[in-house]
């Protein structure tokens, strides 16, 4: 007998890590996508979380994460890609994954600029409400389900989920007001009394 198998080494943080990485993967993918709009980015948010979990190997039980925990740190990481983007890159040359081949073009640039407008609008946003806003509208989370994960009463949800929604309201209106004055300066002849 030899002596590694007399005393077997120990797991390494890679064996849990591996298992929760295949075990959540997919739905970290698809969250991180309908937030940034972007496969690309959503690949980003997935390689960013479990390196964070790597890196914190010495705190780490990776057995006690649960779902909600991969959840909610996609969301945030993904909002933090949506605000780093703001910075980078124009939102409006992303593309929206939600683009139906189907519609007419004006219909795909419309839905496409009003997505752009959104993501940009919640990089601007309280991250805490930002986070409430998109677990609600984008991923389906009940009021309940919100207050619970983020240890909170519903209440406070509510309210700001309410808040949220008028900011985002006047915001997308206020770029819907501007957008026609942008488009007729950025393209002659479209200026009133031109042919």
């Amino acid at each position: 007998m030899t002596l590694t198998e007399m005393h077997p080494p120990p797991p390494t943080i890679l064996e849990p890590l591996e298992r929760l990485y295949w075990q959540h993967q997919a739905r970290i993918l698809a969250t991180a996508c309908r937030i940034t709009g972007s496969p690309r980015d959503a690949e980003d948010v997935l390689h960013s979380l479990f390196l964070r979990l790597l890196r914190r190997e010495d705190r780490l039980a990776p057995e006690a994460l649960e779902a909600a925990y991969f959840h909610r740190a996609a969301v945030n990481l993904s909002l933090d890609v949506l605000r780093a983007r703001r910075e980078q890159v124009p939102l409006e040359a992303v593309p929206d994954p939600m683009d139906r081949s189907g519609s007419t073009p004006d219909e795909a640039r419309r839905r496409r600029d009003l997505g752009g407008q959104l993501r940009q609008a919640l990089a601007e946003l309280n991250p805490k409400a930002a986070e409430i806003f998109v677990l609600h509208h984008l991923e389906g989370w009940s009021n309940k389900e919100i207050a619970r994960l983020l240890g909170t009463s519903w209440s406070v949800v509510a309210v700001t989920l309410h808040r949220t929604r008028s900011r985002l309201r006047r915001r997308l209106s206020e770029s819907a007001r501007l957008a026609p004055r942008v488009a007729s300066r950025q393209t002659p002849g479209l200026q009133a009394g031109t042919d």
